[in-house]
Parts: structure tokens; C-alpha cells; sequence
């Protein structure tokens, strides 16, 4: 949600990773830029400040979803930063840096441990070809430029597929929080579109910047939409995104937390249960090209286990 896009990729048993926009999250969030999660939050205290009236919040909303969308597509900063994910079979850590030609990453460690001789073998691997291959690059790089065009017409739409609602400020942030549900007048252009007609949940926005903070919701119906694949998405399924701002000023996502069920092409069982966390960002010059990118993650202080 700030700095570099992240990949809109399938999280089921097994992922390809050797080049992507940024980092990986599931269908539905990082469509919109929203992410899935088991359990929401404490609620912060509320302040006794007014909320806003309901024509303020739409138009709020709209200069939200319009700086998100530019934040993806001009980018002030790139970084570089370690990645967790964590899912019901293990954990995987990685070192990733972002450039203006993609992001790559190295594995570092597995379940909290050294990856062993042949995982590090096979991540080394993975760098190498994509640095070797310049029609790897240029088909990674245009498969991350269609995801975006998609999440462009989803931000473009969300401040008419919601009905928004504020519900307080909250006193010690100064964030204001806004309940969504589905707008029963909208209407999806295409079937990217479709998977907006059944989020429903709280979210809170900076509103100096004008930027979403936290996002939290549920799928109230099942829903089926189109991501390059045809995929059905059950009601039920749950989420949250967090982003925090860098000390640059740049807004980048902290934390995710996702848990639904569907099909893919409505044939293949689909199971996501897992949680992102990012952090130790470090700036890298926005001019860093991706084969520098590789050449750092080749250096990078990698401790290899045994078999």
C-alpha cells in the first residue's frame, strides 16, 4: 500500500517466487489493497471529536482510493526489507528489494532456522535465472504491469461499491474510523470487479495524508470474479491489513492476517490461512537495476543448515 506493489499471487501449497512486484497477498486484499485476517483488532479508544458528515466521508474515500492507486503507480522509494510468512505448515523468512524493474528475494530462514544446503541451493538458483534471462524478466515485469492495471479499475471503484459510514475519531491517532458494506446499487464492470460486491467491515484512515491505515472485513456472500483465472471466493472469510509510514513518509503495509476458502476455475480447492509481517526496511536508490538487486541478495549473510 505504499512503496512497491505487492504481487497479487495464490497462496496455496506452493507459490512461484522468482521475480514479483513486491510481496505476496491474496486475491481479494491486494486487489483492493485490502488483506484477509481470522480475528479483528481491539478498538481503539474513540474521541469525542464529531465524525464527519456522510457526504464528507464519500468524498474522503475517494481521495483515498485515488492516493493508494497513485502510490502503486508512481512510486517515491524503493526498499529493502525481510518478509515473513507463516501458515499452518511453517514459516519462510526472505531478504527483498524492490526496483523500478520488479523486486527479487532470497530465502533466509525456515521455521525460524537456517534453511538447509538445498533450500539455500535452490534460491541461489532461482536469483541466477532470473539474471540470465532477460524474456523471464520482461514476462514477470508485464505480468505485475496487468495486475496493476486490475487493482486500477478495482480503486477506481471502490468508493461506488461501498456505502461508507463514519463511526468515530479515535483519541490517541486522530484516525478516523469508517464502517463499509455493499453498495446494493453497484454494479461491476467486468467480473474484476465482482469480488467488491460482498466485503463488508471497518477501516481507519490517516486523514492528514489521506491514506488507509487499517483495514479489517468479511465476506457477507460468496463471490466470484475474475484475475487472469476465474475464481469463487465463500462467505466467511476474513481479513485485515495494517500499514504503518516510514520515517521517509512513505507508506508501506506492516502486517496481514488472512483466512478464506473458495475455487480456482471453480474446479480446484482453495485453502488460504496465513499471516505477513514485514519489517527492518532499509532505503535502496531508486535507481538500483534488478540485476544489482540480485547481485546484493547474492551476497546477502546467509547461514545454510544441513540436509
Amino acid at each position: 500500500m505504499g512503496g512497491r506493489e505487492p504481487s497479487l499471487k495464490l497462496s496455496v501449497q506452493g507459490r512461484p517466487r522468482e521475480l514479483m512486484a513486491r510481496s505476496p497477498c491474496s486475491l481479494i486484499v491486494m486487489a483492493l489493497c485490502l488483506c484477509l485476517t481470522g480475528a479483528a483488532a481491539p478498538r481503539p479508544a474513540a474521541s469525542s471529536e464529531p465524525a464527519p458528515a456522510p457526504t464528507e466521508v464519500q468524498q474522503l474515500m475517494r481521495n483515498v482510493a485515488w492516493n493508494e492507486l497513485q502510490a502503486r503507480k508512481h512510486p517515491g522509494h524503493y526498499y529493502e526489507y525481510h518478509f515473513r510468512e507463516e501458515t499452518p505448515q511453517g514459516s519462510q523468512t526472505f531478504l527483498q528489494i524492490e526496483t523500478g524493474q520488479g523486486m527479487v528475494e532470497r530465502l533466509m530462514e525456515v521455521n525460524g532456522r537456517p534453511p538447509s544446503e538445498r533450500q539455500c541451493h535452490k534460491s541461489l538458483d532461482s536469483l541466477r535465472r532470473v539474471a540470465s534471462q532477460p524474456q523471464l524478466q520482461q514476462s514477470q515485469l508485464r505480468s505485475q504491469q496487468e495486475d496493476l492495471a486490475r487493482r486500477a479499475q478495482l480503486f477506481a471503484a471502490m468508493p461506488d461499491a461501498f456505502i461508507f459510514r463514519a463511526e468515530g475519531v479515535e483519541k490517541d491517532t486522530g484516525w478516523l474510523r469508517i464502517a463499509y458494506s455493499p453498495n446494493p446499487q453497484f454494479r461491476p464492470r467486468g467480473r474484476v470487479g465482482g469480488v467488491l460486491v460482498g466485503l463488508q467491515g471497518t477501516l481507519w484512515v490517516d486523514r492528514s495524508s489521506q491514506r488507509l491505515v487499517r483495514i479489517q472485513g468479511r465476506l457477507v456472500r460468496d463471490v466470484t470474479f475474475g484475475w487472469g483465472f476465474l475464481a469463487r471466493l465463500d462467505r466467511g472469510g476474513e481479513f485485515v491489513l495494517t500499514q504503518s509510514r516510514l520515517p521517509d513518509g512513505t507508506w508501506h503495509e506492516k502486517a496481514l492476517r488472512v483466512n478464506f476458502q473458495g475455487l480456482i476455475l471453480l474446479v480446484k480447492k482453495l485453502d488460504v490461512d496465513m499471516k505477513d509481517s514485514f519489517y527492518a526496511f532499509k532505503d535502496v536508490p531508486n535507481d538500483l537495476t534488478l540485476l544489482e538487486a540480485i547481485h546484493t541478495l547474492e551476497s546477502a549473510p546467509v547461514k545454510c543448515g544441513s540436509d
